[in-house]
């Protein structure tokens, strides 16, 4: 557990109880003997995270009604909720690495359904600039 708090910049606390729901649902299982979790992709550490931090949790920000399991349920039209929810997503692609377009697909698809709306929501929200060419994307705000 200490570890999992770690590596996602939580307290204990915290980490166990946004570690909880992702056990429910299968994508992170529980040791009982030796009380730590394994979550089964970092797509799910980074949404344990953003959990915490938008359901208004460990100092979050309160967008949590916009996310469910630990996945946007839309994009917001609110500009300033849209903004945090794109920011979590954000956390998901790495400063000044520049992604084909079939990887942004993949990582939006871990986040959202509808992948293409999330992909164009990042791009006009400026979190990701696409080259003229459109193949390839590149993270542009911190």
């Amino acid at each position: 557990m200490a570890e999992a708090a770690e590596r996602a910049g939580l307290r204990p606390p915290a980490a166990a109880m946004a570690l909880q729901k992702p056990a429910d649902v299968g994508i992170a299982s529980f040791d009982r003997e030796k009380h730590t979790y394994t979550l089964f992709d970092d797509t799910f550490r980074l949404a344990v995270q953003a959990e915490v931090r938008v359901a208004g949790r460990a100092r979050g920000d309160g967008a949590g009604s916009s996310f469910r399991r630990g996945r946007p349920t839309s994009i917001p039209g609110n500009k300033d909720v849209r903004s945090r929810v794109l920011g979590v997503v954000r956390d998901s692609f790495e400063p000044g690495v520049p992604y084909p377009e079939a990887k942004v697909n993949a990582i939006c698809g871990e986040w959202f359904d509808a992948w293409v709306t999330l992909r164009r929501a990042l791009v006009d929200e400026g979190v990701l600039h696409r080259n003229e060419s459109g193949a390839i994307y590149e993270r542009v705000r911190p």
